[in-house]
């Protein structure tokens, strides 16, 4: 089915609902009991990719089958992660940290564990990285920074989840 996914902040609730283009009606969700930023999910539409920011903050992932997410697995963040991005291709979860200025890209193995691929990339002193994004063809990520008012596009090493910083530009005030 054609399934929504919302992230309550205030709540810590994660909320499934179904959409087939008239009503979306809720059928399913988890109280986490946290403070939920961000949702991504995975192109198989069987996972979901939750950013965290309670204390501590973390990168958490949930299965889906139709009915409640249920928690399979996380792992703590540097400091506060507020934005994840799923690749297309299902391989990467990348995290945006806030105030730890880093980018962290993992995998979800086979058993489902979380393992962190590269190395951390620095967004740069007091950027406050807001949002990261996958294109489309999973070639490369884009990041914006909310206090330095930038646009960061990596692309990926060959074979590897490595980043690169291919280019930084201006944006308008506060990007998210």
């Amino acid at each position: 089915g054609a399934f929504i996914a919302v992230a309550g902040y205030h709540s810590g609730d994660l909320q499934i609902f179904s959409f087939t283009g008239s009503t979306p009606v809720l059928v399913g969700s988890v109280s986490t009991g946290s403070s939920l930023e961000s949702v991504s999910w995975a192109p198989t539409g069987n996972y979901l990719a939750v950013a965290d920011s309670g204390y501590p903050s973390k990168l958490e992932i949930f299965s889906f089958n139709g009915s409640n997410p249920i928690l399979i697995n996380s792992i703590n963040a540097a400091q506060w992660v507020n934005s994840v991005s799923w690749s297309p291709d299902g391989r990467f979860i990348t995290v945006a940290d806030r105030y730890a200025y880093i980018l962290q890209t993992f995998s979800l193995n086979k058993n489902e564990d979380l393992i962190q691929v590269g190395d951390n990339v620095n967004t740069g002193a007091n950027s406050e990285p807001q949002a990261v994004l996958w294109s489309p063809k999973g070639h490369f990520i884009a990041e914006v920074n909310y206090w330095t008012n930038t646009l960061e596009v990596f692309s990926l090493t060959q074979g590897s989840a490595e980043l690169d910083v291919s280019k930084k530009i201006t944006t308008n005030a506060n990007p998210t």
